[in-house]
């Protein structure tokens, strides 16, 4: 049982580097992770890496309000 379980993290930025470490972190503590970046490939190959089974991904531009 993790500390977040049952919690929804919303990364921005989350198809690779520091929001992608921070996923990592969020789901083994046990949080379902919504990644949003502005490349779907990106955000795929993240899912993958990070397990994917309580990750969950969204593609868009969080400057355009539209996307957000």
């Amino acid at each position: 049982m993790g500390v977040l379980d049952g919690k929804t993290v919303l990364i921005t930025g989350g198809g690779s580097g520091i929001g992608m470490g921070c996923a990592a972190r969020f789901l083994a503590d046990g949080a379902t992770v919504t990644l949003m970046g502005r490349d779907e490939a990106k955000l795929a190959a993240a899912r993958e890496a990070l397990g994917g089974e309580r990750v969950r991904v969204a593609a868009g531009d969080v400057a355009a309000e539209a996307d957000v």
